[in-house]
């Protein structure tokens, strides 16, 4: 992985609630962005849903010498009943063809995995996930389900050779915070 490489198209979190209500933060949210500080390779974005269903502090945080990113999330409100899920396209080596996907374990926790050719990714979260899946975009990704029920019904643990997205429904029992690493590495060994 280098800098001049993308390796995800998006990173975003789907909100879904009572009465039908899903909320796709990219679009149904304002957002404030600012700086950590001056030199600092990190930013915060907070996140207010339009409908008042929740709020978000992010924080993201990048190192030049480890191929990671860490997105901290905490909501400072999350309307009860609602469920929280992270979903991730990834393209890596700038391309959304050809990516495989699949769910598997990194040290006994849930992970998402992808791969094309020598370049993989992975994603992990600090809170576990209730539930993942992999699949192809616009067809067994997830997001179909969660706007016409509000979770997950159908999952996947394989989508090979493909357009694929990873979803996840967070955890937050135990709390209202969780981060997410994304890490980048030649192979999945990485």
């Amino acid at each position: 992985p280098r800098i001049d490489t993308p390796c995800t198209r998006e990173l975003y979190l789907m909100v879904t609630g009572p009465n039908g209500f899903v909320s796709d933060e990219r679009t149904d949210a304002e957002h404030q962005v600012e700086w950590l500080a001056e030199g600092v390779p990190g930013f915060k974005i907070t996140t207010r849903c339009k409908r008042g269903h929740y709020c978000t502090e992010k924080t993201f945080i990048t190192d030049d010498r480890l191929n990671v990113a860490l997105q901290h999330v905490q909501f400072s409100h999350l309307a009860e009943g609602h469920r929280v899920f992270v979903y991730l396209n990834p393209h890596l080596a700038a391309h959304g063809d050809g990516n495989t996907a699949w769910v598997g374990k990194y040290k006994d926790r849930t992970t998402l995995f992808a791969q094309r050719g020598d370049l993989a990714l992975a994603m992990i979260c600090s809170c576990e996930y209730r539930v993942a899946s992999v699949g192809f975009v616009g067809k067994s990704d997830g997001l179909d389900d969660l706007r016409e029920c509000g979770k997950l019904i159908e999952t996947f643990t394989r989508a090979a050779d493909g357009n694929v997205g990873m979803i996840g429904e967070l955890n937050l029992s135990a709390s209202n915070q969780f981060t997410i690493a994304l890490g980048f590495g030649f192979g999945p060994p990485d």
